[in-house]
């Protein structure tokens, strides 16, 4: 029987090195949401401890962004 890959491990086959307990599928932190524009896409993300943490923390080192209509 074939098992499906955990997003960890599937994030590690594809090369990008992730961090934090491997055993835990690893550390990683995504924002996403609808918005009209990107400043209020940003606006969304800042208004709360959480999701600003996820843009400004210091243990992240890369990000990725997409537009979709």
């Amino acid at each position: 029987m074939i098992f499906p890959q955990t997003l960890g491990q599937w994030v590690i086959s594809r090369g990008y090195p992730l961090s934090g307990d491997l055993s835990m599928d690893g550390y990683r932190s995504e924002n996403w949401g609808f918005a009209r524009n990107a400043e209020e896409a940003v606006s969304m993300w800042l208004s709360d401890d959480i999701h600003t943490n996820t843009m400004l923390s210091v243990d992240r080192s890369d990000i990725g962004a997409g537009i979709a209509y």
